[in-house]
């Protein structure tokens, strides 16, 4: 009997230090769970903050592509209107280059206009002066017949020849300066061709005062006309008659 109950106070020891063993090792496992628990929550709450911290930067991010949109949205209407302005401009552009094309071509025609102006100016001062001598070479000539001939073939050569010659500038003037001098005015200095007093030998051989008065109311009319074309000339400064 006592031998039994010592065996079984043997195994109630052996199982009490069993039990406290076990018992040692699952306090330090547990507290070894403890630690690795704590740190876990420490680790929890760190990426609790650093997920906060990413919402905020994420919150941030978003507002800044929200403005950067607007920007964006704004750029773009910008260089819309850009680009409108800019067809507007090359619109306006293409217009201004039409018009002085315009202007030049204008230009163009009117100074070729102005050259031919001045050349047939120039053609016609030529031709009154080269009628002016004409007429002096006919009085010279007149002034000469009349010392040979007598009156009444003077008179009638002087008339046929003065008359022609007034008719053929009157036609040439009417054609070439209808606005300054027409064909019933040179007329009106026409020569009469009714008879003509004789004039005595002794006389003075000269053009009969009727015709000279003639001849210087034509002078005074080509003079009057130099004077017209002149004043033309300098206007639009293309050349003056000297």
């Amino acid at each position: 009997m006592e031998a039994t109950k010592k065996v079984f106070e043997d195994k109630m020891r052996n199982n009490i230090k069993s039990m406290t063993a076990i018992s040692d090792t699952m306090n330090g496992r547990l507290g070894v769970l403890d630690k690795r628990l704590q740190t876990a929550e420490q680790l929890a709450d760190h990426v609790r903050s650093k997920v906060d911290q990413l919402s905020a930067i994420e919150s941030r991010v978003n507002q800044i592509k929200n403005d950067f949109d607007k920007k964006a949205a704004a750029v773009e209407s910008f260089r819309a209107a850009i680009e409108e302005k800019s067809k507007s401009l090359d619109q306006g552009l293409q217009r201004i280059s039409a018009v002085q094309e315009e202007i030049e071509n204008k230009s163009k025609v009117n100074e070729e206009k102005l050259m031919a102006y001045v050349d047939n100016m120039n053609a016609l001062k030529d031709a009154i002066y080269a009628k002016i001598d004409s007429l002096n070479q006919l009085t010279m000539g007149a002034e000469q017949v009349q010392t040979r001939v007598d009156k009444a073939d003077l008179d009638n050569r002087i008339v046929s020849l003065v008359t022609k010659n007034l008719e053929k500038f009157a036609e040439t003037l009417d054609r070439k300066l209808p606005d300054l001098v027409t064909k019933d005015d040179l007329k009106q200095l026409s020569i009469p061709t009714g008879p003509v007093r004789a004039s005595t030998p002794a006389a003075r051989p000269a053009v009969p005062l009727n015709i000279e008065n003639k001849i210087s109311q034509l002078e005074q009319k080509i003079s009057d006309i130099e004077t017209r074309i002149a004043a033309m000339a300098s206007s639009s400064g293309a050349f003056v008659i000297e």
